[in-house]
């Protein structure tokens, strides 16, 4: 969908991350930005807004915080911002989003009281269908809002 962008933000290795980020087709160039936790965390908040600034971002050994972080960067460049979660650690940037959406089988309670939609259904939730689709259906555009953004987590 034309505006929409989705940046992986995952707890896992980058090497992981980066392996099912190729596999579910967020990433299909060679020229794919990987954030450690360790980068996020030595960077400003101006920084960080920088740098996702690129075509395709991976977000790698990320905490909470780190992706709260990731989530409120995107906002202040006015973007519309969809999350996925599934766990405790994941109930802020869920909050924080413009859209929290709760997923999987064994989401947490947590993940789900923090969210605006929970997807009790699918096991197997492809994080990049997933926000296209509630991009396209639920967020409608705001006057201040510039092309759509969408924090996923794996």
């Amino acid at each position: 969908m034309a505006g929409t962008r989705i940046i992986m933000a995952t707890g896992d290795h980058p090497r992981t991350a980066l392996a099912v980020a190729r596999e579910i087709g967020l990433v299909t160039t060679p020229m794919v930005t990987l954030l450690t936790g360790d980068d996020v965390r030595r960077m400003s908040d101006t920084q960080i807004q920088l740098a996702l600034d690129a075509d395709e971002i991976v977000c790698a050994r990320v905490t909470a915080y780190q992706k709260l972080r990731i989530v409120t960067a995107l906002q202040r460049k006015r973007r519309i911002v969809a999350a996925t979660g599934d766990g405790v650690n994941d109930a802020h940037a869920l909050r924080a989003a413009d859209i929290g959406i709760a997923m999987g089988i064994s989401c947490t309670d947590v993940a789900r009281e923090a969210s605006d939609l929970s997807s009790w259904r699918l096991a197997d939730f492809r994080p990049a269908m997933t926000c296209r689709q509630v991009t396209r259906c639920i967020v409608r555009p705001r006057p201040h809002a510039s092309p759509r953004s969408c924090a996923c987590k794996w």
